[in-house]
């Protein structure tokens, strides 16, 4: 891959990548492409926190960016203070913009000139100014009508006509969208698909619902037909919204899902958290139960995910500042030293120099004691940056792993369901029906033990509910949800615990641990197989042993587990069997709840053995 190619590839940001550019670009005779590196650096430095690298960065950028052209200079202008715009700080990129628009050999009809104007726009928006942002994107209209470029003045001018949506002023927008509508776009669909979302927006502000599902249909033929998928979703979704006010609530869960199964290939958590909000909406109103349950926790995980990303825009704001005040005290401090130095010079009288080093000595010394805070206070902001990214790449790995796979078989098995349904046997539609419960089931149970597990690891409150509980019974229970992948691998499972003995438990969460270990052992076992839990009390502690005659584990995976590593666990057997081990991490914190832990003893082709241990006063009876 050369630079070119290597330049193109979008939401690159790890040091590795960054390294392959930097090490092409230095034998790269087009030069253009250093800048996007220098570009690329500040970016990913100033993403991740590394507030004085990415200022340094950005200052290499600037002053080679001297000797290039006003159009080249307003191209990474528009660039830096995107940047900028996606952390709120709006002073630092207000002042790019205007660089842009003060390039004095930069033409008024040039695109990033007009992406300048709607920049512009966008912040006084923000502000509440609507004058003034109404100022600056009818400058940007009037000089898209010279030019052939649909999408941008189909945005613009639903952007004017946002303005007055803002203000509750539908009339005034409508007015507007009809007299800057450019006839000659009419056979464009990326200009009609802006031009029709702006009236079906007016028909609804005027409470003309009909009206308003029509002219929003013809936005989205248009959006599909312009090929742009995230206008498309947000389409699908507004469309959707609109049938549930007009209390069509078939078409309103048609579009509505339709939306949220779009969503998906999608990173834009705004989108995905106003259409899970409006499906909630519609399950309540239809007393839809089982699909309200389901939406309710996948709107939860996506609540966690938005509020990490806002935590993270917050932290970054924050440290910025902190790097300010810190900048301000070091030349405050240089000031003082410069300044007990030309006293040192001109002062000859021995007694007033040492009077004056020590005064100023004084006022050093409580400048490095704030530019120690400062520095305690960044790294303190870095610490909890890092933390809250670490906790939403567990998330995100639990998620895609664990999550994916059972709704993608789902979907899979209802595709056949779907175009095989007049062909198929009555025995092998059970069959399938039998196959996407147990799924449905694994899922649902996957995502409740991820969002107990999410309260704990968050250290938010969780009701820990103990009470007493046989846990011969509890099994019992376990292996009704277990049976058929039991019967599928002809796998036996014996229940030799105790029947009359009473824990003082957690149901739930003890539930999911054996649940889990349980699923593992018939996981990683062959078929015909025995599978056995019973308990023992040893040394003044109550053990229960799960035992299998599985594939058993290698010492250095074992050695992971005793040791109670906090990384993920890959295990593979063979091609079909593989896991990342985020089930034994969850089994491993709800044990601690317990005052438990767990132990593992393995043999490769004999088997393993699962120690859950416990105080002996959790016995009851």
């Amino acid at each position: 891959m050369n630079l070119k190619e290597t330049c193109i590839v979008k939401n690159k940001k790890s040091k590795i990548f960054l390294e392959k550019i930097n090490q092409v670009s230095l034998n790269d005779t087009n030069s253009i492409f250093r800048l996007k590196y220098e570009l690329l650096k500040f970016e990913y430095e100033f993403t991740y926190g590394e507030i004085q690298s990415s200022k340094s960065s950005l200052s290499l950028l600037l002053n080679n960016l001297k000797y290039y052209g006003d159009n080249i200079k307003a191209l990474y202008y528009n660039d830096i203070a995107s940047i900028y715009s996606s952390y709120k700080m709006y002073d630092l990129n207000e002042q790019y913009l205007r660089k842009i628009l003060n390039l004095p050999k930069l033409k008024r009809n040039d695109k990033e000139y007009i992406k300048a104007l709607s920049g512009l726009s966008n912040i006084y928006r923000e502000k509440n100014e609507m004058d003034s942002a109404k100022f600056y994107i009818l400058e940007s209209l009037y000089l898209l009508s010279e030019l052939n470029t649909p999408s941008l003045y189909g945005s613009s001018l639903q952007f004017l006509a946002n303005i007055y949506f803002s203000k509750y002023d539908p009339d005034s927008a409508y007015y507007f969208v009809q007299k800057y509508d450019n006839k000659k776009y009419k056979n464009r669909s990326e200009y009609l698909l802006y031009y029709y979302n702006s009236l079906s927006y007016y028909h609804y502000l005027k409470n003309n619902l009909d009206s308003a599902i029509y002219y929003s249909r013809l936005s989205l033929h248009n959006r599909y037909k312009a090929k742009d998928p995230i206008m498309r979703f947000s389409g699908l979704t507004n469309l959707g919204n609109m049938f549930m006010l007009n209390q069509q609530y078939d078409s309103a869960q048609y579009y509505l899902e339709l939306g949220r199964d779009s969503l998906r290939s999608t990173k834009r958590t705004y989108l995905i958290k106003l259409n899970a909000s409006l499906l909630e909406e519609l399950y309540t109103k239809t007393n839809n139960k089982e699909k309200l349950e389901l939406i309710t926790s996948y709107k939860y995980v996506i609540d966690s995910v938005n509020r990490i990303q806002i935590n993270k825009i917050n932290l970054i704001t924050k440290l910025y500042e902190t790097s300010a005040k810190l900048e301000e005290s070091t030349q405050k401090n240089q000031e003082y030293e410069n300044f007990i130095y030309t006293l040192v010079i001109l002062i000859s009288i021995i007694t007033i120099l040492i009077v004056l080093t020590i005064y100023y000595s004084i006022k050093l010394k409580k400048l490095l004691k704030i530019q120690d805070a400062l520095i305690t206070d960044k790294l303190k902001t870095l610490k909890e940056l890092e933390i809250e990214i670490n906790n939403k790449n567990r998330l995100i790995s639990i998620l895609s792993h664990d999550l994916i796979n059972p709704i993608n078989s789902s979907k899979q098995l209802l595709e056949i369901l779907k175009e095989d349904f007049n062909k198929m046997e009555k025995e092998e539609v059970y069959e399938i029906v039998t196959e996407l419960s147990r799924a449905s089931k694994n899922t649902f149970f996957l995502l409740k033990d991820i969002l107990n597990w999410m309260k704990i690891s968050n250290n938010k409150v969780y009701s820990f509910n103990l009470t007493n509980n046989k846990i011969f019974n509890l099994v019992q229970n376990i292996y009704e949800y277990l049976h058929l992948q039991l019967e599928n691998k002809e796998q036996k499972f014996i229940n030799n615990l105790d029947k009359d003995i009473v824990l003082n438990i957690d149901a739930n969460l003890m539930s999911t641990i054996i649940r889990n270990l349980l699923t593992n052992s018939s996981k990683y076992s062959d078929r015909q197989k025995e599978i056995k839990i019973y308990n023992k009390t040893v040394e003044n502690k109550f053990i229960i042993f799960i035992e299998d005659q599985g594939f058993g584990m290698k010492k250095e995976l074992l050695l992971m587990l005793n040791n109670y590593s906090t990384d993920p666990l890959t295990h593979k057997y063979n091609d079909s069997e593989n896991s990342f081990g985020y089930g034994l991490l969850i089994c491993r914190d709800f044990m601690k709840l317990h005052n438990g832990k767990m132990e593992f003893d393995s043999e490769l082709n004999v088997g393993t053995i699962v120690k859950l241990i416990f105080d002996n006063d959790i016995v009851i009876k």
